[in-house]
């Protein structure tokens, strides 16, 4: 009798699935790598001269207890300038001076959560992946942990870290890399770091529509700048432009993103006075689009 020969048939939908892994751009993108840069918007705090974009960078290596870590470099007021940290196996570690941190870890499950130390530590809510320029990166969505239960959920992207939520697709809610120094504090408290973009020179993340950093031109700021007087400001204030912006689009909204006053057209060759006579005291900004890109300033209202 013949020995029958066996062959393992393939289901359609296993079939389906090969075919979609092997097809699939998936791309891993690396943590820390030299010359990454991560640009964030800084507001709210009550030194408003420091308002802005403040850039992170990858900027050379040191050894750290026998293990190379990267130098991580961030241009900013409120937060250490420097950081050293590196990763092994999925996981970013970051050194904290008598020791290392864990701050990522793609090999956890959902229900998994990280501490960040004594009143922070976040959990996996779910995981996933995103497509960014051609590119299948890992994802997840967490939340921060506190006495009132699950904050609202945040995005961790492969290579780039915290970058703003899962649902948005943007970076207007408070992220920095380094989790533990995550800051959300608003205007009577602190400040608020918010993930503008993301780019390894190559590679760009700016889920915004506004980054800087994947401009060949120069960013507006750096070709026009306007001044706001007086700041505070109490019945009008008065804009002057220093450069050619031309027709652009004037917005004035609050701390809470609602636009209480709005020009559709203006044209900034001369000066422009704006009445907040009727605005609420309080803390709000001036932005001024053209077909270049943005630019905005903080202002405050008092009575």
């Amino acid at each position: 009798m013949k020995n029958k020969i066996y062959s393992p048939r393939l289901s359609a939908s296993l079939i389906v699935s090969l075919i979609t892994i092997f097809t699939l751009p998936i791309f891993a993108q690396t943590w820390l790598a030299e010359g990454q840069t991560w640009q964030y918007d800084v507001k709210a705090g009550w030194n408003i001269d420091l308002y802005g974009l403040y850039a992170m960078s990858v900027n050379g290596d040191t050894t750290i207890q026998g293990i190379i870590c990267k130098k991580v470099l961030f241009d900013n007021l409120y937060l250490p300038t420097q950081y050293f940290a590196y990763e092994s196996g999925g996981q970013v570690y970051l050194w904290k001076g008598n020791g290392f941190l864990k701050i990522y870890d793609f090999n956890l499950g959902i229900g998994d959560s990280i501490i960040l130390n004594q009143t922070r530590k976040y959990k996996i809510l779910s995981k996933g992946t995103i497509e960014i320029a051609g590119s299948i990166l890992q994802t997840q969505e967490i939340g921060f942990i506190s006495n009132n239960g699950i904050g609202i959920s945040r995005l961790i992207i492969e290579g780039i870290g915290l970058a703003g939520t899962p649902n948005q697709n943007d970076g207007s809610k408070c992220s920095f890399f380094f989790l533990n120094y995550s800051h959300c504090d608003g205007v009577f408290d602190g400040w608020d770091f918010s993930f503008r973009c993301f780019t390894d020179g190559e590679f760009y993340y700016h889920p915004n529509g506004e980054c800087t950093l994947s401009d060949t031109s120069p960013p507006l700021e750096n070709q026009v700048h306007f001044t706001i007087s007086p700041n505070p400001a109490h019945q009008s204030l008065l804009l002057k432009i220093d450069g050619q912006m031309g027709l652009a689009k004037l917005e004035l909204f609050n701390t809470t993103g609602q636009i209480v006053h709005h020009r559709t057209t203006v044209d900034l060759d001369d000066p422009l006075e704006i009445s907040v006579a009727d605005f609420p005291n309080g803390l709000y900004f001036v932005r001024l689009t053209n077909e270049h890109g943005s630019i905005s300033k903080p202002v405050v209202v008092n009575h």
